[in-house]
């Protein structure tokens, strides 16, 4: 099955990608393309009628000065904290200072608030399988 990926900053770039570079096999196609345009564009409807599966998406995860990729990458950087402080927390002598208990705790409070921010900017953004 193939598999195409493109990222494009216009739905008429996205457009001529489509039309110049997909084979007559199905397959999936990862398309990122933040003008919202692009998911009324009719080659789309066309590859899916001939099987296409597309996941089209307006933003990715490296997006520089994006608040959804800026999000993601905090994401993950909270959850290494979170598990190096987990771990030295086996150590007695670290876990009884009052330091690293702040600094635990407040990874932990973290966590679950950076997650809530990141479904909030996921939900307003137009990931779109077809």
């Amino acid at each position: 099955m193939d598999r195409h990926e493109v990222r494009v900053k216009t739905v008429e770039e996205l457009d001529a990608w489509l039309r110049g570079n997909i084979s007559l096999e199905p397959g999936w196609i990862y398309a990122i393309c933040p003008d919202k345009a692009a998911r009324d564009l009719s080659v789309l409807s066309e590859l899916k009628t001939k099987g296409w599966k597309i996941n089209l998406r307006e933003w990715d995860y490296d997006s520089e000065g994006d608040p959804r990729a800026t999000c993601y990458w905090l994401v993950g950087e909270i959850a290494s904290v979170l598990g190096c402080l987990e771990l030295l927390e086996e150590n007695e002598m670290v876990a009884k200072e009052k330091v690293f208990q702040f600094a635990l705790k407040a990874a932990k409070r973290s966590y679950p608030m950076v997650m809530e921010l990141q479904g909030k900017l996921n939900s307003t953004t137009n990931d779109l399988t077809i």
